[in-house]
């Protein structure tokens, strides 16, 4: 009900849907790879459409490349970590009705709505007589919400940057430039968990909550169009099924001389 007044007259994610097959969609993780990949994203920003979640996007603008899309799902108050103090003019939100209504009185005016299963949004879209919101996957991982929005969108050709999905061995979870470096939790030396094939790594640990996110891509990915690709930019993360580790001169040549300027 507080978000009410901020998207009730947000535009539906949906109007955008099957509209830029033509230009790849990089997503954004914040991992610890993330640190290591800033400079390729500065060079492919105008080539491809950028999607953070609301851990990786404080990284993104304090390096001067601000993302054309920042996502976040969580309906608690640790989510608004990832947005104080931040720059975000000029950065449009995509989120649900149930997003944490301090994060979407920063977009007001700036939002694009989806809605997953909330029979309040349904009735009040009924009453304005207008079409039931656009269904985006919510398992987990706000992660998975971006992964949605790539197949929402269209791109044929989606980039996984700073997905990492697993503990490296300095014992990193996240980019040292996040809400979790400030409460310390973006480093465990005690973690523990299984040992998965990794991107360039015999093994790398994964521990049981990034297991199960790790399941939620790759069974994604398992049902994907034919036509779309998927490319894995994280060099110290978990191997991911269905999507090809490259390295960030075969990305530059995998993306080409596209460009996002229809976006």
């Amino acid at each position: 009900f507080r978000n009410l007044p901020h998207m009730a007259q947000s535009p539906d994610v949906g109007r955008m849907k099957d509209q830029f097959s033509d230009i790849p969609f990089i997503l954004v993780g914040a991992g610890p790879s993330l640190d290591e990949s800033i400079e390729f994203l500065k060079s492919v920003k105008d080539k491809a459409i950028i999607v953070a979640s609301n851990s990786s996007f404080r990284k993104l603008i304090n390096s001067g490349v601000p993302p054309h899309l920042v996502v976040t799902a969580d309906p608690l108050s640790p989510t608004l970590a990832g947005f104080e103090g931040i720059n975000h003019e000029g950065v449009p939100l995509v989120c649900p009705f149930s997003a944490y209504p301090e994060i979407v009185q920063l977009f007001s005016g700036r939002i694009f709505s989806w809605c997953t299963y909330n029979p309040i949004v349904d009735l009040v879209k009924s009453y304005m007589k207008l079409p039931p919101g656009t269904t985006i996957m919510e398992q987990g991982t706000v992660s998975g919400c971006v992964l949605d929005l790539s197949r929402l969108l269209g791109c044929r050709k989606v980039l996984m940057v700073g997905q990492d999905m697993s503990v490296r061995d300095d014992g990193r979870y996240y980019t040292d430039d996040s809400s979790y470096a400030d409460a310390g939790t973006h480093i465990s030396k005690d973690a523990t968990g299984q040992r998965l094939p990794g991107n360039t790594q015999e093994k790398v640990l994964v521990e049981q909550r990034l297991f199960v996110y790790l399941k939620t891509f790759e069974q994604f990915i398992a049902k994907k169009n034919p036509l779309v690709e998927y490319r894995n930019l994280a060099r110290t993360g978990v191997k991911i099924s269905g999507v090809p580790y490259c390295s960030y001169e075969d990305a530059l040549e995998w993306i080409g001389e596209s460009s996002n300027t229809e976006f």
